[in-house]
């Protein structure tokens, strides 16, 4: 696209690449390939956590969890004190949730819309400004 040779490529998808490229590869084009091609996960795993964070603070009460988000297929939600949820039924409350294929928006910097209920968002770097429809997938086992 700028038709000079980068010193760095900077990929970010479902994983974060960075690499300095050479006379040998890789080409930005295959950086692209690799992040295009995961980037549905990663939002997959960020709207499914903002929905469950939703359902710990706002249906069960929780004070908001810390949040690891830059993990391959899914998050990590991190506790003070450990809370005294069913974790079977809250993973059913969200797959729900998710069922339901509500359209997801950007709100504002710090919200977006699952259907047209709001929900904070967690410390994202980024914020999808709009998908057409929540396109999770059941991923959460592989």
């Amino acid at each position: 696209m700028l038709k000079i040779n980068a010193q760095i490529l900077i990929g970010i998808g479902e994983e974060v690449i960075v690499t300095r490229p050479n006379i040998f590869g890789p080409e930005p084009q295959e950086i692209a390939d690799i992040v295009f091609e995961s980037l549905i996960y990663r939002k997959m795993a960020h709207t499914a956590e903002d929905i469950t964070t939703r359902i710990l603070t706002q249906e069960l009460g929780i004070k908001k969890p810390k949040v690891h988000s830059d993990i391959k297929h899914g998050f990590v939600l991190e506790f003070e004190d450990k809370p005294s949820i069913d974790l079977d039924a809250l993973e059913n409350r969200v797959k729900a949730i998710i069922a339901q294929d509500h359209c997801i928006y950007y709100q504002d910097e710090t919200h977006i819309k699952v259907g047209m209920v709001p929900i904070p968002v967690l410390d994202h770097a980024y914020m999808l400004k709009r998908q057409a429809k929540s396109q999770i997938l059941d991923w959460s086992r592989n």
